[in-house]
């Protein structure tokens, strides 16, 4: 079955003429991003069927052949991830990842080890570890508010003062990932495993809805609940720790930034 879901999106790649990309293509689809988390846990097998699959419904996805090309490359096949990244390329001229990666595949700079930043101890200093996937985490970011109907900017915001972007991250208190779930909380909204940032941020931003129809739209109670928690808020609402006070202040100036 691999081989021939491989011949499909062979065929899909080499011969379909596909219109260029436009913006209102640009957002993933959910198999795409589901197919690159797997990348990130190291199922590439696994999602390179995903990718096949989104590929032959939808030949245009662009974020889709990025990944293609990406497991491919992790699946040490040059030939055919550099396939992937060419039609990547001929349907985004823009896509400086798919340009970045034919670079690479072709000799002109050495192949960086992508797993070798994996499971390391949070350096706040360190700006190189997680930026191979910051692309993904945008998208997933893009892709989470659309589906719950929270502000982009928001959730960026949200991601931002939390880690700082980065699904590796560990607090001292033991929250984890992108948006910093605590394993109860992460438990409780379905996430089976914090440091995927799919499932990181789709339930973090979830539960941020709660929270804003909890409180009716009123951003800084939600923030206020997200980071100390329901029943501290409820039970104290106008006693705020310094250390909420200090990170909702932040996270709204993330937010007011981002509008200009």
């Amino acid at each position: 079955m691999k081989n021939s879901l491989f011949s499909t999106g062979l065929i899909c790649l080499a011969t379909l003429s596909m219109p260029a990309w436009s913006p209102a293509a640009q957002r993933p689809f959910e198999p795409a991003l589901h197919g690159h988390g797997l990348i990130l846990k190291g199922r590439y097998a696994e999602a390179e069927k995903i990718l096949l699959e989104e590929i032959a419904r939808r030949p245009h996805d662009v974020y889709a052949l990025n990944s293609l090309g990406l497991c491919l490359v992790k699946l040490e096949r040059p030939t055919d991830a550099s396939r992937a990244f060419r039609e990547a390329l001929r349907l985004d001229p823009a896509n400086w990842f798919a340009r970045q990666w034919l670079r690479q595949l072709a000799g002109r700079r050495q192949q960086p080890a992508l797993n070798a930043h994996v499971r390391k101890p949070l350096n706040p200093e360190d700006k190189t570890r997680t930026s191979i996937h910051r692309q993904h985490i945008e998208n997933v970011i893009a892709y989470a508010a659309s589906v719950h109907g929270v502000d982009r900017n928001l959730v960026r915001a949200v991601a931002r003062a939390e880690s700082n972007f980065d699904h590796l991250a560990v607090s001292s208190k033991q929250a984890k990932g992108v948006m910093q779930l605590m394993d109860e909380t992460a438990a409780d909204l379905g996430v089976s495993d914090s440091f995927d940032p799919y499932q990181n941020i789709m339930g973090g931003t979830r539960y941020l809805r709660m929270l804003l129809d909890r409180y009716g739209g009123n951003v800084e109670r939600a923030l206020a609940a997200y980071n100390w928690g329901m029943g501290n808020l409820e039970r104290n609402p106008g006693r705020l720790p310094g250390e909420t006070r200090t990170y909702i202040s932040r996270v709204m100036r993330f937010y007011n930034s981002a509008h200009g």
